[in-house]
């Protein structure tokens, strides 16, 4: 299990592909945050959207917050909490994105995602909301992780 969780953190921060849908773990969850990631990488920014449950914003709005990121890297903590309610399945995924601008300037953010899944119709697993923010520069990564989602 150890293995497993070690081989999907590398997923994340190395930004290979991953296939979302039939999957039912929260390995299922953290493979959909990749996915989303792939697409922004790939300046998919609608296959991205797609992945939002209730998008934030309109698609322009998104696109655009996009428009100075050359790439994004992320971070998660394995361990994602797992709750079940009301025929749904939510999972809460600590991140750091890690996104180097066109200039060259690295942001760097930190957050909690969760993520949801319905027991109901599977349409896999999709961003229910996203709590992320500007990661102070003197933070800790493994801190960082660590309180997040809290």
């Amino acid at each position: 299990m150890q293995l497993l969780r070690f081989a999907a953190m590398m997923l994340i921060v190395f930004g290979l592909g991953v296939v979302v849908h039939g999957q039912t773990s929260n390995d299922g969850a953290i493979a959909a945050l990749a996915t989303y990631y792939d697409a922004i990488n790939d300046h998919d920014y609608q296959r991205a959207y797609n992945l939002w449950e209730s998008p934030p914003s309109s698609f322009e709005q998104f696109a655009k917050g996009f428009a100075e990121t050359s790439h994004v890297r992320i971070l998660v903590d394995p361990s994602v909490r797992v709750e079940g309610a009301a025929g749904s399945v939510f999972a809460q995924i600590s991140t750091i994105v890690v996104a180097p601008t066109r200039t060259g300037t690295e942001r760097v953010f930190a957050g909690c995602y969760v993520m949801r899944r319905s027991n109901v119709e599977d349409r896999g697993w999709h961003i229910y909301r996203a709590t992320i923010s500007v990661a102070p520069s003197n933070t800790k990564v493994s801190r960082l992780l660590s309180q997040v989602c809290k």
